[in-house]
């Protein structure tokens, strides 16, 4: 029996999807901010890592400073960025290096998630600061009182800072939350990346590259309106929208499967959709000519009865 695809639901049911599912969420991660604001922290509370005097020679500032870094970064682990990644899903390691001795530690294993970041408290503020201490992470951040301005275009709030343990690890390189898994995850995960990625090329190879490639073949040899082109447009524009859709499912898969390590301070990361506009525009280019062709097949066939 043939199947017969309806290339116009197709797209009102990706489209719906991402209307229905994806906006109000990242609506939800949105916040109109005042064009000005003071934030006044009472009581702030002892500097995480030891800061270092700005009196000191410039040299030794800055390799005190360098020093300091390289502690911090030890203390909340060094993500293994070698290890087998792909798009916004990630397969990597997260490996503690214990502080005092600099020697290896206990190696623990995330998920990593590109779409999801840590929120910034106001439009002034600083994103919550992200730590690790003695394996606990924490976040850092201030708990502001009610709005004393009586102007309506500034904020004005007293705020102080506290210090909160949160369930998830945090990649501050990229921005992207982590959630910790057990070492047979990882292992079953990294073979999932492989499959993955195999799937990738195959995708890339076959259904995009070689089917143009067929779709341009025809067209050098004077049919240009068959059957099979017409298909062939279709395929293509389909495929291109896959890997950007299938990323996002994953994500969002990901946010209901660990709901648990993800509180009110992660939101959707906005910004990642500009990684959706090259594909988008892709598709939209060959949806067109997808129509396009497909009415001068049927001209042509018209052209064919009449002759």
């Amino acid at each position: 029996m043939k199947i017969k695809i309806d290339f116009r639901r197709i797209l009102v049911v990706v489209g719906g999807f991402i209307g229905i599912i994806v906006l109000p969420i990242a609506y939800n991660s949105s916040y109109n901010y005042p064009n000005t604001g003071i934030f006044n922290i009472d009581h702030p509370l002892k500097p995480i890592d030891p800061e270092v005097s700005e009196d000191l020679p410039h040299r030794q500032y800055k390799r005190l400073s360098d020093s300091l870094k390289r502690d911090r970064d030890t203390k909340n682990g060094r993500l293994n960025y070698t290890a087998v990644g792909s798009l916004g899903l990630g397969w990597l390691e997260f490996e503690h290096i214990n502080h005092e001795t600099y020697s290896n530690g206990e190696r623990e294993y995330v998920l990593l998630l590109g779409w999801w970041k840590l929120k910034k408290e106001n439009e002034f503020a600083h994103v919550p600061i992200y730590f690790v201490e003695k394996g606990q992470s924490y976040l850092r951040s201030s708990i502001c009182g009610p709005n004393t301005s009586k102007n309506p275009e500034q904020e004005v709030r007293d705020c102080k800072e506290i210090d909160r343990k949160v369930p998830f690890r945090y990649d501050l390189r990229e921005n992207r939350i982590a959630i910790p898994i057990s070492e047979n995850a990882h292992q079953v995960m990294q073979w999932v990346s492989y499959i993955y990625i195999v799937g990738i090329l195959i995708l890339v190879l076959y259904f995009v590259l070689l089917v143009f490639m067929n779709f341009l073949r025809d067209i050098a040899y004077g049919d240009p309106f068959s059957e099979k082109n017409v298909r062939r447009l279709r395929t293509i524009a389909i495929n291109i929208l896959i890997l950007p859709v299938l990323e996002l499912l994953i994500n969002l898969l990901g946010r209901l499967v660990y709901a648990g390590y993800f509180t009110s301070d992660i939101i959707l990361n906005t910004g990642i959709w500009r990684q959706f506009t090259k594909p988008v525009v892709l598709s939209v280019i060959f949806v067109a000519l997808y129509f396009a062709f497909k009415k001068g097949k049927k001209l042509q066939d018209e052209i064919d009865l009449t002759v």
